[in-house]
């Protein structure tokens, strides 16, 4: 074609067309074509009349019709998104973050004046797709402003403030509802000498707001105004206006993780990473036994993930199952909104400072992981509003009231495999000594009911006594295994410490079940043989077996059965043994003794 211009008369060729350069060297279905082109009324024979107009596409670019390919699932086209305009506007836009990131605001400046210049008119005016109109053209606009936005912000730190009031009027016009916008008219006026026409934008905005929305402005523009009214000088000088300063809080990643392979790639999967824009916010919560490795699935995954989040990680414990109190919702947004904002600007009131923070948030890619959480309401609070940001959490409960009113996605994280476990005790003992007592390794790994924290404990103990052969810890695992699986002079570190951490939880009613089932002959129980124990109808005993199961102390093994993990029925039984009066030997945890709420139980196996 030598670069002449191609006049496609025929509006589907050019709704065809546009769809595939908006994905430049990715397939696209041919359903998703097919609404591009019909939306819900496809013609009949759709593939056959798609066919058609792909042709027609091909003979209308002529010798640059091999650019057009076919896949398995639909049709693509080849071609260097340095060649697409919207390639280049990306481009642009990287060259002005990488300058953003080396401090040169001149050459930051530039490169946002270069992307800009790649815009005529309005995208995709000229293509009749509703389904384009809806759904990719608002994505693009949006794309666009937020350049606009911080090219301002850019001419404010660099003074050039006096030229911005026209161009930031013609903005408060054309987008009336963009705050940030009237943020940086009302700075521009006040620096230029024009407070009376500062607060009068003030006027104006917050009428329109309450009139057409029924809501106030947000904290930067009520900030703002109240300090023009003071006559606060900040805003006469050049300073930073939207200095964000992406965060990496995610503590350093596992050295020996291993395994879990499927989880990692469905955590991908769920947050949609690399896969533009999503409808809202995902949500994934990690939940399973105590010592399952939630905590280092969901850092390992954060790391993993972090170049489909460049605008920073946020990391919290929320001491949900510790001996420290919960954290609650609000002590967490503080924290948070300290990362970015000065004290006097983060407001007392938790919806505020909830509003403060998805504010903040808006259109940034930013992993938020919430770890040891208890409850579905030290979440929902520290929710994104965009869906470009993405939220893990990580819990001992599975949460259901977070995937029933949030629409949390549950990725259940439990043992690992026999080979993982040797695996992992392979990274911490080595492979020469596990290759030198395979059997003895394998052993462990069951007495340990390939759970990962128990392997770690037991392998860090072997390590400490390079003297001691894996067959002696197997025999010292061979009484109480329990025992065996801490780490001496650290009390956190204990199988039995994190099991506590749940129990400790628990209702009484559930606490005592628990105990109780700990002793039912064979692997499995249901709600009859609940229903004994607890001295209550089936009904009940089920709703209890449910809450246990969701609290992953015990599991459903289908068709209304339920069996613990063995380490779990270890310390069950533990607990038992404490409430009916053994007293643990010198050296032991003191017992946690099971409420007997219900005096007296029948003993229908036999127990005490």
């Amino acid at each position: 074609m030598s670069g002449s211009p191609v006049r496609l008369q025929a509006a589907k060729v050019r709704i065809i067309l546009a769809s595939l350069l908006l994905r430049p060297n990715k397939s696209v279905s041919t359903d998703e074509l097919s609404d591009r082109l019909w939306g819900e009324d496809p013609p009949k024979g759709v593939r056959s009349a798609l066919q058609t107009y792909i042709n027609r596409l091909r003979n209308a670019l002529g010798p640059a019709s091999h650019l057009i390919r076919t896949d398995s699932t639909g049709y693509r086209i080849e071609l260097p998104a340095m060649k697409v305009d919207l390639g280049l506007f990306r481009a642009d836009v990287a060259k002005a973050q990488e300058a953003k990131a080396n401090g040169d605001l001149q050459s930051e400046g530039r490169a946002l004046r270069d992307a800009l210049s790649r815009w005529r008119g309005l995208p995709l005016a000229d293509v009749p797709s509703p389904s384009l109109q809806i759904h990719e053209v608002p994505r693009l606009i949006e794309e666009r402003l937020r350049v606009v936005e911080r090219r301002i912000d850019v001419d404010l730190e660099l003074a050039r403030h006096t030229d911005l009031v026209g161009e930031l009027r013609g903005l408060t016009v054309e987008h009336p509802h963009r705050e940030r916008f009237w943020f940086q008219l009302m700075t521009v006026l006040y620096r230029s000498d024009r407070q009376a026409e500062a607060l009068a934008a003030y006027d104006h905005i917050r009428t329109l707001l309450r009139e057409e929305l029924g809501i106030d402005p947000g904290h930067q523009l009520r900030g703002l105004y109240q300090q023009i009214l003071t006559a606060d000088q900040a805003h006469i000088t050049p300073v930073p206006v939207d200095r964000w300063r992406p965060p990496f809080q995610v503590p350093p990643d596992v050295s020996d993780f291993v395994g879990r392979a499927g989880h990692l790639d469905k955590i991908a999967t769920l947050v949609g990473a690399g896969d533009g824009p999503r409808p809202a916010v995902p949500v994934v919560i990690l939940s399973g036994p105590p010592g399952a490795g939630k905590t280092a699935l969901a850092i390992h995954a954060a790391h993993r993930l972090r170049m489909a989040f460049p605008d920073g990680q946020l990391y919290l414990n929320m001491h949900g199952y510790s001996t420290r109190p919960p954290m609650t919702a609000g002590d967490a947004l503080e924290r948070f909104l300290r990362t970015q904002l000065s004290p006097e600007m983060i407001p007392h009131d938790l919806d505020e400072k909830a509003s403060v923070f998805r504010s903040l948030l808006a259109d940034r890619r930013v992993l938020i992981v919430l770890d040891n959480v208890q409850s579905a309401d030290q979440v929902r609070p520290l929710l994104p509003g965009a869906p470009t940001s993405a939220v893990f959490v990580t819990s001992r409960d599975n949460l259901l009231s977070l995937s029933a009113l949030n629409g949390a996605r549950r990725v259940p994280v439990g043992m690992i495999s026999p080979h993982e476990a040797t695996a992992l005790l392979a990274r911490i003992l080595g492979p020469e000594r596990v290759a030198a007592e395979s059997a003895a390794i394998d052993a462990i790994a069951e007495r340990c009911g390939y759970l990962p924290l128990a392997l770690r404990i037991v392998a860090a103990n072997l390590t400490a006594l390079p003297g001691m052969s894996v067959e002696s810890m197997v025999q010292q695992m061979r009484g109480d295994r329990l025992a065996a699986m801490k780490i001496e002079g650290d009390d956190e570190a204990a199988v039995c410490q994190a099991f506590e951490l749940s129990y400790r939880t628990l209702k009484p009613e559930l606490a005592r079940l628990f105990s109780l089932l700990s002793m039912v002959p064979g692997p499995h129980f249901d709600r009859y043989v609940a229903a004994g124990l607890a001295d209550c109808q089936a009904a009940e005993a089920q709703r209890m077996l449910e809450r246990l199961a969701a609290t992953n102390l015990i599991y459903s093994s289908g068709s209304g059965q339920f069996r613990f993990h063995d380490l779990i029925r270890d310390y069950a039984q533990e607990q038992m043994r404490f409430a009916w009066g053994e007293r643990p030997q010198r050296g032991e945890r003191p017992p946690v003794r099971v409420p007997p709420s219900y005096g007296p139980c029948p003993m229908p196996y036999g127990l005490p």
